[in-house]
């Protein structure tokens, strides 16, 4: 008599930062714009439902136009959103336009914020609303709080906080300001995240070297000094140059940041967690708190990101093999 047995192979442990194969194509989803030659993802977020909502800077043959998508759970197409899953649209006829960010309002209403080109010596900033399928209702223009970036020669990373009136903070930093250098060398401030105690996150890039940078301030705009004493902090990825661009907090009080490194075909995404104090997380893939991604053959950048119900990390940002595409990515957490 044969004897007959049936073999379950184990599934494969998931660790943290690791790809998920179940999303997509085998982890990566690449947001597809009808009509368009190429596409940047500038902007990601959730909605209610925990469908994907994705601004995009989008390339047409009439010129430059904001974008716009939703994507299910599972990173595929929501054909029931715009036409056949996608918005492409400008703030006003005739003009160009690109999208930045995109949020969820309590309605349900989603708002896109961009730019408006009017000429080659006016762009303004801009709004566009949308009902939840994607069709536009009002437009209008915004500002900002808390703002960073860079300033001077060598460059100096910048930090400003505005009051709800738009005059300057001159109880923050300097009359307002808080100007960075890392080690005596040009910063760019990309992303600022407040966190549970007031704090600032702050992340963006150093130069000559270019590695990616982080820096802990406080709510009254000075260097936490608890923290790497005062001091920015600076990461290699290997021996390639890097930056972050986006950063988001967790609840559980960890940051996660994205970005990528510099170089050609050697433009990968990075993403990395971080404990509060912006050292990298332990338990993050296997010990190391940071990954490279290679989407292929291409100059590959994240942009920005978000966090699912269930834990999972999304990247969102763009490939460029010929042309622009806009691609998001899921990891495990």
């Amino acid at each position: 008599m044969l004897a007959q047995f049936a073999f379950v192979l184990p599934r494969t442990m998931a660790h943290a930062g690791q790809l998920d194969s179940g999303f997509a194509a085998n982890g990566k989803a690449w947001v597809h714009f009808e009509d368009s030659t190429s596409s940047l993802t500038t902007g990601l977020t959730l909605d209610h439902a925990g469908r994907i909502l994705v601004a995009a800077r989008i390339e047409t043959a009439h010129g430059s136009r904001f974008g716009l998508a939703r994507l299910n759970h599972d990173g595929l197409t929501d054909p029931d959103f715009g036409t056949r899953g996608c918005v492409i649209g400008a703030f006003e006829n005739g003009f160009d336009a690109t999208a930045g960010k995109v949020i969820e309002l309590p309605d349900g209403n989603i708002l896109l914020s961009g730019l408006h080109y009017e000429n080659n010596d006016h762009t303004f900033p801009a709004l566009a609303l949308f009902d939840q399928q994607g069709r536009c209702l009002a437009l209008q223009a915004d500002g900002h709080i808390v703002v960073g970036g860079a300033i001077d020669l060598p460059q100096h990373g910048l930090i400003a906080r505005y009051d709800s009136s738009g005059k300057l903070d001159d109880s923050f930093g300097e009359n307002g300001f808080l100007s960075i250098l890392a080690q005596g060398h040009s910063v760019m401030v990309s992303q600022i995240v407040p966190d549970t105690n007031g704090d600032l996150q702050v992340f963006g890039s150093s130069s000559d070297p270019m590695h990616s940078l982080s820096l802990k301030v406080r709510p009254d705009g000075k260097p936490d000094r608890h923290c790497n004493q005062g001091q920015c902090q600076l990461m290699a990825i290997g021996s390639n140059a890097s930056q972050w661009t986006a950063a988001r907090l967790q609840s559980d009080g960890k940051l996660l940041t994205a970005g990528a490194t510099i170089g050609g075909i050697e433009a990968d995404f990075v993403l990395a967690r971080h404990l509060p104090d912006a050292s990298l997380d332990p338990d993050f893939v296997q010990g190391k708190g940071w990954v490279r991604t290679r989407l292929g053959y291409s100059l590959d950048t994240a942009t920005t990101l978000a966090v699912q119900a269930n834990g999972r990390i999304l990247v969102g940002g763009y490939s460029l093999l010929g042309l622009y595409r806009a691609v998001i990515a899921r990891y495990w957490a």
